[in-house]
This record gives C-alpha cells, structure tokens and sequence, in this order.
C-alpha cells in the first residue's frame, strides 16, 4: 500500500516536531525510545520536514542514552546526511567547521564499554555518512577529512595490537577500519605519505585477527591504500607478508567463508590492477611474484571449478584472473591454457532460475578474460595461439542464444568482443585464417538473435556485415570456388558443391538487393586472385568437408534482412 506524498506529510511533520523532540527527553524510558524512534523514521522518510529545527542538542542527549535509544539516534544522523549529500543541500551537519564536534562525539559514545556491536556500528555509520556525503567540490571539507586521517590510522595502530581480544575491541577495530577506508576513497591519491603507509601496512599484516568482520574490513582497507598509493603499491605486494595474507584469503580450506574469499579475489584485483606497471617490468624475472601468481591462479580455478562453490561469487573470481590477464600482458600466456578452456568448458551451461543472475555475471567476466586473453596473445605476437580456444567459445556463445533469460546487456558485450575479435583476425596476415574457424552455424543463430532484438539490430547488423566481409573472402567463397573449380575443370563432381552454388548465387534466395550484391561482389574479386599462387596456396580450404558449413550459410542467410 501506498502512504501520502512526502509534500503532503512534509507541513505535519512540522506541526508535531516540538512535540516529539520535547518527548525524546521524557522521564519514561519507554516514552524517549518510542520518540527517538518516531524522529529516526521522520529522518529516514521524511528528511524535509526537520529543515530549520534545530535537534542537534536532543540528539546528543540521546546518543549516551541506553543503546537501544542511542541506536535511534545514529539512525537519524545517518539518515540526514545521506539526504542533504545526495541531494546537494547545503546543511550545518555536514559543514567541515561542525563535522569533527560531531565526529568527536559520536566516537566518546562508541568507545563506553556499555556500548554493543549494534550502537559501535551504527556510531562509525553515522561518521561514514557524514565524511562520504560532504560537498564533492568542497576542498574545505576535503582538507577537514584529511585532517581526521591520521586519527584513524592512530587508532588502527592501537587496536592492532593484541591487548584485548574482547568483542567491543573488536568491533571498534573493523568500525574504524571501514571509516579509514570510507576517508580513503573521498581524498583519493595521494592522500597518504610514505610514512602514514608504512605503519598502516605494518598494523594491516600484524593483525593476526580471527574476527571474521575485521579481516574482511582489512583486506578492504589494502584496496584502498592501492588505490590511493597507485604503482607505489607494488614494493608492498611483493613481500611475503603481503602475498600470504592474500593467498589466505582466498584458501577456502581455511576459514570455510565463501564470502572472504570473494573479498580476497577482488582485493588480489585491485593490487593486480594498480600495481599493473611494475608487474610487467618485473615478471619475466621476479620468481617470488611468479609464484604467488601460480598459486593465486591455482587456488581462482580451483574455486571456480568447485561444484560446492556458490555460483554468486565465481564471478569476482574470474573477475581476478582477468585482473591478472591484464597486469601480466605477454606473460598471462603461461596460464591461458589451463585458465581459459577450463572456465569456458566447465561452467554449467543450464543454471538453475535462481541462478540465472550469477551465470549472466559469469558469461559476462569470461568474455572480459578472453578479451584480455587475445590482446595478452596480440602483445607478444602470439595471436594464431588464441585459435585453441575458440572452440569452448563457440560453446559459450551457443549457451547464450539458447538462454531464454539473456539480458540485452550480456548480448550486447558478446557482439562488442566478436566485432573486436573479427578485426584483430582479419588484421594480421597470420591470422586471417583463424576466421575459418568461427562455425557459420553457431554466429549464424547469435547474430540473428541479435538481430532480431530492435535496441541491437543496428551494431548486430554492422557486426554481421563485417562477418560477411571477411569470412565469405577468406573461406566461404573460397571452398565454392575451389570445389567448383573441380567439378567445372577436371569434371569431378564434389558432393554438394553444385548444390551451395545454387543457393549462393539463386537470386531469389536473396530477398534484399544489398545482401546479393555484397556476396556476388565478393565472388568477382575472389576470380581476380583465382589466378593469384601465394593466395590459392594459403587461404584456399583443403577439405571436401569443409563446404558443409558454407553450404549451411547459404542456405539460411535469407533469414537475416540487412535493412
């Protein structure tokens, strides 16, 4: 059911604010948690009706009330800037002259040892609202958060150390180390000096927690020093502290959480990614790195591969070996073969309905791997050797067409990678031939799916014409030429042949002009390099079988309207 428009609520909501706010400060405990709540729901729905009050001295009353109470009072804050930074109101809460006082309290109400896991939480979540949702262009503001910084990271360097393993202690450890991480990300680079970071990472791999929240808290935090450390990163990611807390993120076998292996894959990526400079100048020769990456990849595929393994989280998994794809360039060929069949192959190509959501993800992150597959292959001059995997593509691709739940977006990502791959082949005289090897029958049935939908047709069209170009040239009308050639000359018939050549050039087989045009062209220029040796030697099929997929082509290429 549907409730009043907020401008209708918004004038009582201020008729009845006095009221309720005189009401969080009542005698009766039962009384001031039932307002506090009432103001968090107002805060939290209707934001514009508190507008010109001023509550601030309620809500820090409420905040050292019960937990239960002062809860509600972080909800409320919490609500408020996530409203005014989202929507650009210039408010006194979120001003950097009035940001620290409240900062300042929210933590003393934090750190009573009466307060619970649910009031830390919802203290440090006040606080990342607040920092998060200041003024984007403020560089006052900016310069207030960078001014906290080194507070949180004195606080990390304290709670790091094994003095209490108490569940309060715990709980500020992982609060504070999301709100570093929240400050991180709104000062972005450079915002940390070589000595901040030193003792940051020095407290990060000492920690030794067991707190499931505060590893995953932690592994996050190294994403975000990557981020604003860049290349710089790299003298870290190389020690054997740094890999093997990041190899035992990943190692499902100790801490059976699915989930921080997840964490760990994308925190491998992120370390991959900024470091990307340095790993490909030091690779050939760094057999430390060599072998964290051996067991990384091994552990992604093991994972991956697992039955067990929830299928939601394999796409962060492959998201990690494309992330190593594309640090290591010529280098990631060591694994392409191992990496690459086995995800196309192995993955279950019928999903169950609720999976359906995880396995669009994984087509989607395996076209991303074989794009960075091929441009690895491309670096080195290695690209003829992507030809192995086209096979288990062609699988992929076949997967998708006959997927009723494919999104449009997913389709769209597939003739993205085929339009690339079509111009890389037909770009290097080495591997124009690999075209040979996209199965007319299988882009056949994609592109005319593609086609089929009105928001694709335009680029499915441009990607089908494209196909047309090079793959009649260079096979198609080659195998009709060549077979023709021995059924016309030496009179010896070729099972078929006479047959595909009808069906290519039978004008009434081509309902639209321009499709007959653009074959009928290409078969008068492949007469004029007929008479051409290197070209007969190289590009012409040796097969009879080959024509069968020709054959098939011609047959049905009067179902796709280029119009």
């Amino acid at each position: 059911m549907e409730g009043p428009k907020v401008e209708t609520l918004i004038p009582r909501v201020k008729s009845i604010l006095s009221v309720i706010l005189s009401l969080m400060g009542d005698r009766s405990v039962y009384v001031r948690q039932t307002a506090n709540w009432c103001f968090g729901r107002i805060c939290s729905c209707v934001p514009q009706g508190v507008a010109g009050v001023d509550f601030m001295q309620q809500l820090r009353k409420s905040l050292f009330e019960q937990s239960s109470i002062a809860h509600y009072a972080c909800w409320s804050i919490s609500s408020l800037a996530t409203f005014y930074g989202q929507n650009k109101i210039n408010s006194p809460l979120l001003r950097p002259e009035i940001v620290p006082d409240i900062v300042k309290t929210l933590l003393e109400r934090a750190e009573k040892q009466d307060a619970d896991a649910r009031v830390v939480s919802a203290c440090f979540e006040a606080i990342n609202q607040l920092i998060s949702n200041g003024p984007k262009d403020s560089e006052a503001f900016k310069k207030m958060v960078n001014q906290l910084l080194p507070g949180w990271i004195d606080r990390i360097v304290d709670l790091s150390r094994p003095a209490s393993s108490s569940d309060h202690h715990q709980n500020m450890l992982a609060a504070t180390l999301s709100t570093l991480n929240v400050s991180l990300n709104v000062l972005g680079p450079h915002c940390l000096d070589q000595k901040s970071t030193n003792r940051l990472m020095d407290s990060l791999i000492g920690l030794g927690a067991t707190n499931q929240v505060v590893i995953e808290e932690a592994l996050l935090c190294i994403s975000y020093v990557c981020y604003v450390v860049g290349d710089n990163f790299f003298n870290y990611f190389r020690t054997p502290q740094v890999q093997a807390l990041l190899v035992k993120a990943v190692d499902i076998d100790n801490h059976k959480n699915p989930n921080l292996c997840q964490v760990g894959a994308a925190v491998i990526g992120d370390c991959l990614l900024a470091c990307t400079n340095s790993i490909k100048k030091s690779i050939s020769t760094d057999q430390r790195l060599q072998k964290f990456t051996d067991e990384i990849v091994r552990k992604m595929l093991t994972l991956i591969l697992h039955m067990d393994f929830p299928l939601e989280h394999k796409p962060h998994l492959l998201g990690t070996l494309t992330d190593v794809g594309i640090a290591f360039g010529p280098f990631w060929e060591r694994y392409t073969n191992v990496a690459i069949n086995n995800t196309l192959a192995e993955l279950p190509p019928d999903p169950d309905t609720e999976d359906v959501k995880a396995m669009t993800e994984i087509r989607e992150t395996l076209v991303d791997m074989c794009r960075a597959t091929m441009l690895a292959m491309s670096e080195k001059g290695a690209l003829p050797a992507f030809g192995n995997f086209l096979g288990n593509f062609l699988k992929l691709l076949q997967a998708i067409t006959k997927d009723p739940f494919r999104t449009e977006r997913e389709v769209k990502i597939f003739l993205d990678f085929i339009h690339e791959m079509i111009e890389d082949f037909r770009s290097k005289p080495n591997t124009k031939s690999m075209l040979a090897q996209l199965k007319v029958s299988t882009m056949h049935d994609f592109l005319t799916m593609a086609i089929s939908n009105p928001n694709l047709k335009p680029f499915a069209q441009q990607v089908f014409q494209l196909f047309i170009n090079d793959f009649f040239l260079c096979f198609v009308v080659g195998t009709v030429v060549y077979f023709s050639k021995k059924f016309l000359i030496k009179d010896k018939p070729v099972k078929g042949g006479k047959k595909a050549c009808g069906h290519l050039f039978n004008i009434n087989l081509f309902p639209n002009h321009y499709t007959f045009c653009v074959v009928h062209d290409h078969f008068l220029f492949f007469l004029f390099l007929f008479e051409q040796p290197i070209f007969m030697s190289t590009l012409l099929p040796k097969k009879p079988q080959d024509l069968t997929n020709f054959y098939f082509f011609a047959k049905n290429i009067n179902k796709i309207i280029l119009t």
